[in-house]
């Protein structure tokens, strides 16, 4: 289920909708590139909040030129021919 969240996260962000996400797996270290906030996982409250001061005080807007580079055909390429040369060397 987290795998299948991040890639819709990973979608959205490539499409221009903001995102908000829980502080787990790889969630937060996307969001700080875009700025977006995150909530700690569970925390109804702590959720709210960010969803209201998020409404309520700003736009998100997302930048379209840092998502599809980071979500590109050609950078998941080239991540993945990282990892694999990486593992077989």
């Amino acid at each position: 289920a987290l795998l299948v969240m991040y890639v819709l996260m990973c979608e959205s962000l490539a499409l221009g909708v903001p995102v908000i996400g829980s502080r787990v797996g790889g969630i937060p270290e996307i969001l700080e590139k875009f700025n977006f906030p995150t909530f700690e996982a569970g925390n109804a409250p702590e959720l709210a909040s960010v969803l209201a001061s998020t409404f309520h005080t700003s736009s998100l807007e997302v930048d379209l030129k840092l998502a599809r580079k980071l979500f590109s055909m050609t950078t998941y390429v080239e991540s993945m021919t990282e990892i694999y040369n990486r593992e077989t060397c």
